[in-house]
């Protein structure tokens, strides 16, 4: 059963100011993409809310031979509601085990100006019983990966879960706060319509539950994040040193030694042995960390020389998250502005001084970081 499914990588493509999602499954009888194109960078002519592209992905292995073309062309709409989603482009054909390089090349048709990427990632023989559960929105005949269930409304004409998997499922559950669908005796590849249950339901929280035999196997909805940025914005240098924040003494005395060839692998290796959930395609441990830098440094960054994720608020906010509660002193007698963060369930409290009165805040009590 484990050669049925290997889970390959999902590898980050970058260019410009933004990021661009190649996700990579190999299934049973092919490898299935998803390439994921940011509605955000798309462009429109002057006066014109349409806008054609033309979506060519090329991949080549490790000899540099092409072994696989995929064309495909795609019409989107100028729209509010479009905005920090993702246009999924997906296609299949058949990859044997080895190193590839994906070629992509995503063309304006009526402005002519086109972006070009290209990534390398890897098939190996790795097994993975349950592929990514997407979320799939469809609205005025256009399909987008909604960045949250807070945007599914009543103008969302349909809603489907598209999954993969490779292991004999007696049921799915498909939970929506207290409403839910159970599909019985489902068969792979899954899609479903599951706008009804949505339309039911009194939260836009969305869980999966494979029962397998005496096995539940829990799952979040596959959403477009702001964290798939996260990669575009820092060098390896920069990744590594916010890593270490939460790593172990050890685990940083290996990191600082790495060079810069082997840094990347060196971080996949660290978060590989910190997944809550190895075996599946999602990182849930990182996907939370990438979230809290990026929120950090939009939120404390004062100058160009000090990014947000390296001040001392930023280091906290990444450690432990959000404050259960913030107080502050403005204008205090005999003393510096300060703020205080209160984590009441870690039992933690974090005084900021700002000392040169300039929103710069430095953490007074260092001693109790630790």
């Amino acid at each position: 059963m484990a050669k049925l499914l290997s889970l390959i990588i999902l590898v980050m493509c970058f260019g410009g100011l933004f990021a661009q999602e190649l996700i990579v499954e190999q299934g049973i009888e092919d490898t299935q993409f998803w390439l994921l194109v940011p509605y955000n960078i798309l462009g429109f002519r002057a006066n014109s809310d349409v806008s054609d592209y033309q979506v060519t992905v090329q991949i080549k292995n490790s000899r540099r031979r092409a072994v696989f073309t995929h064309n495909s062309s795609i019409r989107i709409l100028k729209r509010d509601w479009l905005k920090d989603t993702a246009i999924p482009v997906i296609f299949e054909s058949d990859m044997e085990p080895g190193n590839y390089t994906a070629s992509i090349r995503i063309r304006n048709r009526r402005m002519g100006s086109s972006i070009e990427l290209q990534r390398q990632f890897k098939i190996g023989s790795q097994a993975i019983e349950h592929g990514m559960p997407y979320i799939v929105a469809t609205r005025d005949s256009i399909s987008f990966i909604p960045p949250s269930m807070s945007r599914i409304d009543d103008q969302i004409s349909s809603l489907r879960l598209k999954q993969r998997f490779a292991v004999e499922v007696d049921s799915i559950g498909v939970f929506a706060d207290s409403t839910s669908a159970i599909i019985t005796n489902p068969s792979s590849p899954l899609s479903i319509e599951i706008l009804p249950l949505i339309n039911q339901a009194a939260t836009n929280q969305l869980k999966f539950t494979f029962y397998e035999a005496n096995i539940q196997f829990r799952m979040d909805a596959f959403l477009y994040s702001p964290w798939f940025a996260y990669r575009q914005r820092y060098t390896l240098r920069k990744q590594r040193d916010q890593i270490r924040y939460i790593a172990t003494q050890n685990e940083w005395l290996v990191l600082r030694r790495l060079r810069n060839d082997d840094l990347e692998e060196g971080l996949e290796q660290f978060w590989t042995i910190h997944d809550p959930s190895p075996g599946t395609l999602r990182n849930e441990a990182r996907e939370l960390f990438y979230q809290r830098v990026l929120t950090a440094d939009e939120r404390y960054t004062i100058h160009a020389r000090l990014q947000g994720w390296a001040s001392d608020r930023g280091r906290i906010y990444i450690k432990y998250g959000e404050p259960d509660e913030i107080s502050a002193e403005v204008l205090p007698l005999d003393s510096y502005p300060y703020i205080v963060w209160h984590y009441y369930n870690r039992n933690l409290r974090f005084i900021f001084d700002d000392v040169g009165g300039f929103g710069q805040y430095t953490l007074r009590n260092t001693e109790d970081e630790y």
